[in-house]
């Protein structure tokens, strides 16, 4: 016999089980459907990997021995968890269940991240999605704990734990009431200083965007009078058609259904613009679902053409 250490294979196993069950060697073959040599081969193999006898057999009759009464429990039992984990890995590969972890900021969990999961659940019903509504920072650290499978957002500050791939680029909007002065300034180029003429609604102080904002109103000596500050975009947008003051946010939020009653127009700068990336953990692969999901996001932002403005569009 065998002494090296190696595991019964599935095989094996189940040819085990089926010659257990008939006690003939021409019966098991038969439900196996496999020929009467390849049976023997596999019981043989098995009994070379367990270093037993599981089989007393003459030209007469097929018989179990106390080891193979004693393991036919056990090799059931290792049956029924092998298949378990089978049906669970075609499962995940065919993306009829899983769960996909996304961690995304706000400007994209409102606008492309719905489309997407509409998409992608019409063809993978039975594959839940979570969506994490966060910031920058704090996507970077869930990619990098394996909270999620991907985030998306940008690069905060240099990192080896991650990698992050090109994946769009927003332009930043002023949105203002229909009946705004600045609607008259649509046709020309609408610059940061003229957005500062007006009281402002902006994000909150520790936002990436109300960062980028406030250091271009720095660098170009502009003072700003702020009116309120929000969270949210929808919050924001909210306040704008209230006519509390006008907000300047990333051109997804065209897509957001809180635009309603205002209208928008490019804020014209060559630094108001942020790149976009999809983030993951270094050597680390996404599971099927997570690619599937990635693709179809890609298909979305490519649709959305708001999204193709870039830094040489704006000049």
């Amino acid at each position: 016999m065998n002494t090296t250490t190696s595991i019964p294979n599935f095989r094996q196993i189940k040819s085990f089980l089926a010659l257990a069950r008939h006690l003939s060697f021409t019966r098991a073959a038969e439900e196996l459907g496999i020929s009467q040599p390849t049976l023997t081969v596999q019981i043989h193999q098995l009994e070379e990997t367990l270093s037993v006898i599981l089989f007393d057999r003459n030209r007469r009759q097929v018989r179990l021995t106390d080891v193979g009464r004693n393991l036919l429990e056990p090799l059931e039992q290792l049956l029924t968890d092998l298949d378990a984990v089978m049906n669970f890995s075609n499962d995940r590969a065919q993306l009829r269940s899983g769960t996909v972890r996304i961690a995304a900021m706000p400007s994209i969990s409102s606008s492309l991240i719905p489309k997407t999961i509409r998409i992608f659940q019409e063809k993978y019903p039975g594959v839940s999605v979570q969506i994490y509504d966060i910031d920058a920072e704090q996507i970077i650290e869930m990619v990098k704990l394996e909270q999620v499978d991907f985030g998306v957002g940008m690069k905060v500050l240099p990192d080896r734990e991650i990698i992050i791939d090109e994946f769009l680029t927003e332009q930043l909007c002023v949105f203002f009431p229909e009946d705004h002065p600045l609607q008259s300034k649509k046709s020309g180029k609408i610059t940061l200083k003229d957005c500062t003429e007006f009281p402002l609604i902006l994000t909150n102080r520790s936002s990436s965007l109300r960062k980028m904002i406030d250091r271009e109103l720095i660098e170009s000596g502009l003072e700003v009078q702020i009116a309120q500050e929000a969270n949210f975009m929808a919050t924001a947008l909210a306040m704008t058609r209230a006519n509390i003051g006008i907000t300047i946010l990333p051109n997804s939020a065209i897509g957001n259904g809180s635009t309603k009653g205002l209208d928008y127009a490019p804020v014209h700068s060559p630094h108001l613009y942020r790149k976009i990336g999809i983030v993951q953990k270094q050597n680390k692969r996404l599971s099927p679902s997570a690619s599937y999901f990635l693709k179809d996001l890609n298909a979305v932002a490519q649709e959305n053409k708001m999204f193709t403005e870039n830094k040489n569009k704006n000049s």
